[in-house]
Parts: structure tokens; sequence; C-alpha cells
């Protein structure tokens, strides 16, 4: 069988009959994503859809939220997250955790999703204009850390790494973590500008820090 240009193949093993049915269904919730977005499926039409295929099968990629939402743009990465998944960017592939300051209780929801992919996104001093949005290479997260989550994030996605192929962290330079609950202009625009950009997936595209 031919399922996106691969060859799939039959397996008599009821163990790989099973996998070889999940590995079909990702596939066509992939072919359903791509489709519902060139139709302009509603969000309830996505959602009724995703029922009828077995659930949200589609979370191949998941982003990761981290920061303090009382210290103003440290929040910017829970912001991102919750507007994902107030937003129905879980029927595009996504799908969002909220980490807050406690990331790493999260490790066992990720790696139940098996993503191909998983976003980190964190405000992050790189020493830049606010606003700036980077890729930062782990070896450098824990020096442009706010350190306002109780695990170091290094440790977090060296943790992950073994079962998910591609980790990336996302930095956003804030202009202030003062006490508050709202986001800078600048960083107020440079979330949204980020969303859109992994809404086309165009996150590769980012500057690398």
């Amino acid at each position: 069988m031919i399922v996106g240009g691969e060859q799939l193949s039959v397996y008599s093993s009821a163990q790989d009959t099973t996998w070889g049915s999940v590995l079909f269904l990702k596939r066509l919730h992939i072919f359903f994503r791509i489709f519902s977005q060139a139709a302009g499926f509603s969000c309830s039409q996505k959602k009724q859809v995703e029922v009828v295929l077995g659930g949200d099968l589609s979370a191949m990629m998941i982003l990761l939220g981290v920061g303090n939402t009382l210290l103003s743009d440290d929040g910017v990465g829970c912001w991102i997250a919750d507007t994902f998944s107030s937003n129905c960017l879980s029927s595009d592939g996504w799908k969002a955790f909220h980490g807050g300051t406690a990331p790493e209780n999260f490790t066992a929801p990720i790696r139940r999703e098996k993503p191909e992919l998983l976003i980190i996104v964190d405000a992050a001093d790189m020493g830049l204009p606010a606003g700036s949005i980077r890729i930062i290479p782990p070896d450098q997260v824990d020096d442009t850390s706010i350190g306002t989550h109780m695990l170091p994030l290094s440790h977090l996605m060296y943790y992950l790494s073994s079962d998910i192929p591609e980790i990336l962290f996302i930095g956003i330079q804030p202009e202030t973590i003062e006490p508050g609950e709202s986001l800078s202009p600048a960083v107020q625009d440079a979330a949204e500008a980020l969303i859109e950009m992994l809404k086309k997936g165009d996150y590769a595209s980012l500057e690398r820090l």
C-alpha cells in the first residue's frame, strides 16, 4: 500500500499489523490537515472529522510554553501555548502544553504523544532588542535562561531527546520581567509573528543565536 509516496508493507504478526494501522491513521490525519487548510474548514468541522478518524492522532508536533505568567514578558511562552490551544491549532498538527515554571511535569504526557518535533518557547536574555526571536542551541540555553523555572531547560531537553527526533528551543527577548500579567507591545508582536511562522511551518527560517 502506498501512502504519502511511501510503501507500507503488510505484516503477518498482530503487533506489526497494529503499528501499520496506526501509521496509516497518522498519515491520513496529515492528508486531512492539508486538505482542511486548503478547503477552509472551521474548527468544529475539523473536530468532527477527528472524531471519525479516531481522536487527536494528528499531533505530530508539540509546543511547550515555559515561563512565569506573573512576570510580564517572562510569560510569553505560556501565552503562545494558550493561544495555540484556544485557536484550534491542534487540528493543524500541533498540540500545546502550558508548562509554566515546572515544564518537567509535562515530560510524561509529551512522551506519550510520540511527537516528531518538540518546540520549547520561553523568554530568553540574549542581549538583543525586545521582541527578537532566535533558535537557541542546546549548549546556550542555560546561559540565556531567565531562570524562573525549577529545572534547567537543557536538562529537560536532554531527558526528552532519546524519544523525540527533533527538539528546538526558541527564545524571545523580553522587554521587562517586572511583576505583571501583560506582555509588552514588542513581545506581543513577536509572539503573534512566531505563531504565524509555526502555523506555516517556517520555524526553520528563524535566525540562530
